[in-house]
């Protein structure tokens, strides 16, 4: 026990955390949720379950991402490396909005 103690102290007390994967679905030209909280450099799992393409982006002065057009099927991973709160949208359904608050 004294040796974990002090292995802790001799590190800064810092302890390493895996990154988490949240999954948020695409379906009927919406995100399956209006927002999610995830941890910077969480992974967010996008999957399409629409019978159209989706092309998703989120532009700011901290991070930004664009996809390729994404079919039926097809799944994207997209990590947020910063914290801030970011909005994702469609290039082709413009009222699709999902917002990321990264902490």
């Amino acid at each position: 026990m004294v040796s974990i103690a002090f292995a802790l102290v001799a590190l800064g007390g810092c302890v390493a955390f895996a990154a988490e994967t949240v999954t948020v679905v695409q379906k009927d030209r919406r995100f399956s949720s209006d927002s999610v909280t995830i941890a910077a450099g969480d992974t967010i799992h996008f999957t399409n379950d629409d019978p159209f393409i989706h092309q998703l982006y989120t532009e700011s002065d901290a991070f930004s991402f664009a996809t390729p057009e994404l079919a039926t099927g097809v799944p994207t991973d997209v990590t947020f490396p910063v914290a801030g709160t970011y909005q994702v949208l469609c290039k082709i359904h413009p009222r699709m909005n999902l917002t990321v608050n990264v902490e």
